[in-house]
């Protein structure tokens, strides 16, 4: 496992290839936007410029979320840094464009309460037992990417693992072993983690063959589908029309990692909820991820983080109320566990109470030795 000492990469070559299509089809929109809009000018692509493509995505406030405009910067980012590699571009112009790009458009305000939420937000959290097991009964009486469609919700609903993570899923006995995704922009836990499929087995002894079937078929799929993208999707189509079929609202790939997280929540501790999911912190699946109640039962059995990787979790300090009115910051690291920290909470017009505050502020800091 990679430690702490050790940082990871910060962008792969899989990373950077989806920037510079990124950044190309950002190139693409603001030549449409701009030079086509103009009838004075013959349209020409050729000569539609990186530089000009970052003017125009720096002069487009309220239109994109703050993520959004983050990752179009990157993207720009590597864009520029390809360019300077190919001779395409001086150093002075990088400096210029990165001077550009730390001047990012503004945000568009946060989404009203009763606007329409976006396409991840739409995708369908929990499930009840009788529809997984309809949707799965349905599947496994249809096609060959029905019966894998079938065969990844029955399995991804106990071992919660992104889709993207059973490209590299890897059983031996009765651990499964995966590529860690997102490690590499430093929210993944580590380069590659382990789950442990013992307190499944307790209660499906074959689901060992389940999950070899399942990376088998994907494997096999994949030389028909040509790329894991259109897999995925193909896959995602199979189960969205097997719910049309049955009545039942769709149910998404990311639906059974929903499910197995929730699932979890009832028997696990946050630390290992996040080391299960792969995340780097504690916070994620709380936040982000479908609440306890909506898991499917907590006698359901699913798969158990290794035990080295709960070590590797990060857990933010949190702030509590205590009876007597007083705020206070909890030290939840497992080798500090218990320490409260006091502070007073901020005053606008009490100088005294903010450089005591502030002082805290620094002896709260994760990063402080």
């Amino acid at each position: 496992m990679i430690r702490e000492n050790i940082p990871p990469p910060t962008r792969t070559a899989k990373t950077e290839t989806a920037y510079l299509k990124r950044a190309e089809q950002l190139r693409l929109q603001a030549f449409k936007e701009t030079w086509q809009a103009r009838r004075d000018v013959a349209p020409d692509l050729s000569e539609f410029r990186l530089g000009d493509a970052i003017s125009w995505f720096c002069g487009q406030d309220d239109r994109w979320s703050k993520s959004t405009i983050r990752q179009y910067q990157a993207a720009l980012r590597v864009a520029v840094e390809r360019a300077v590699d190919t001779y395409c571009l001086s150093i002075s112009g990088m400096a210029a464009a990165f001077e550009k790009l730390d001047a990012p458009p503004k945000a568009i305000k946060a989404r009203r309460a009763w606007a329409k939420p976006r396409t991840s937000a739409r995708k369908r959290q929990s499930v009840l037992l009788t529809e997984l097991e309809a949707v799965i009964d349905f599947l496994e009486s249809g096609t060959v990417l029905d019966r894998i469609a079938g065969l990844y919700l029955k399995c991804n609903v106990r071992i919660a693992l992104r889709p993207v993570e059973w490209e590299t899923a890897t059983r031996y006995g009765s651990s499964l072993s995966v590529e860690c995704a997102k490690f590499t922009n430093g929210r993944g836990i580590d380069s590659t983690r382990d789950v442990d499929l013992g307190p499944i087995l307790n209660q499906c002894p074959y689901f060992l063959d389940s999950v070899d079937r399942l990376i088998v078929g994907l494997h096999d799929a994949l030389g028909h589908a040509g790329s894991w993208s259109r897999l995925w999707s193909r896959l995602a189509s199979r189960i969205a029309r097997a719910c049309r079929l049955l009545g039942i609202p769709r149910i998404a790939l990311y639906t059974a990692r929903h499910v197995g997280l929730a699932t979890a929540k009832q028997t696990m501790s946050s630390v290992e909820v996040a080391a299960l999911a792969g995340h780097a912190s504690d916070r994620t699946a709380q936040w982000h991820y479908a609440h306890s109640r909506t898991g499917l039962s907590s006698s359901m059995a699913v798969a158990v983080p290794h035990a080295a990787l709960l070590d590797l979790v990060r857990q933010p300090l949190r702030t509590a109320r205590l009876s007597d009115g007083r705020l206070v910051r909890e030290t939840r690291s497992l080798r500090c566990e218990g320490e409260l920290v006091h502070f007073r909470p901020r005053h606008r017009n009490d100088a005294s109470g903010l450089e005591e505050a502030d002082q805290n502020i620094r002896d709260w800091s994760p990063f402080s030795p």
